[in-house]
């Protein structure tokens, strides 16, 4: 399956150094005004027979700092449909340790009958997998498996992660809008100082869809959001 991709790439400067940290953040209450708005949206049973799991909200919201540096806040919402669909609630995260520092603000499992249960701390194991390879040493995995998941259960987490850019001066993403399941709302948005220029490539449109994002400034900051 093709995967509606975008490319980005931003002319910055280098930051001073990041070091590495992995728990923190706090929870928020449940739910949050714009999940409450997609809930009502969902859509009835037996739209998507063959899906395991139905995505309702996938957000990735960076901002890219001044110095060259971003932070990078993503948000999944995931509503299990299908036994086989309990496996969302497993997680993994990459990341680079020698530039990046990742948190997680919120996880939770909310279940059919209305019940919050968070993710505790003490769930979230961090690992190097490739450590018989000095080359890639740097690599590691943030894991955690949300408690309590079944079939009618939503899955709920977000996470943060602040970072160096890879090149010296530059900042440069991939994100994904497609996944192998429905997807009910996706957003990402980028925010930049107005005199830097963002360089973006749209692979695999859907047809009739229009790929610009919406431009806007907010202060001395320019935004451009893609929403679909």
């Amino acid at each position: 399956m093709r995967r509606f991709a975008l490319a980005v790439a931003a002319i910055a400067c280098l930051l001073a150094s990041c070091t590495a940290s992995f728990l923190g953040g706090g929870e928020r209450g449940w739910p949050d005004a714009q999940v409450a708005e997609l809930l009502r949206q969902l859509p009835p049973e037996g739209k998507y027979p063959d899906a395991t799991a139905l995505v309702i909200l996938d957000q990735d919201i960076i901002e890219v700092f001044p110095e060259g540096d971003y932070e990078r806040r993503c948000r999944t919402v995931i509503k299990v449909l299908k036994e086989a669909g309990k496996g969302y609630g497993d997680v993994s995260l990459g990341f680079n340790s020698r530039l990046q520092r990742v948190r997680i603000l919120h996880a939770r499992t909310i279940t059919p009958d209305g019940r919050v249960i968070p993710l505790r701390k003490n769930a979230i194991k961090v690992t190097t997998p490739y450590s018989d390879y000095p080359e890639y040493s740097d690599y590691k995995e943030l894991a955690f498996s949300l408690p309590g998941v079944e079939v009618g259960s939503v899955i709920d987490y977000e996470f943060c992660v602040e970072a160096e850019p890879y090149i010296k001066g530059h900042f440069s993403r991939r994100a994904f809008f497609q996944w192998s399941k429905p997807v009910l709302f996706s957003r990402y948005e980028i925010t930049m100082p107005k005199d830097k220029e963002l360089k973006y490539l749209v692979l695999h449109p859907p047809k009739g869809i229009d790929p610009s994002p919406l431009i806007s400034h907010r202060g001395d900051k320019k935004v451009y959001l893609w929403e679909f």
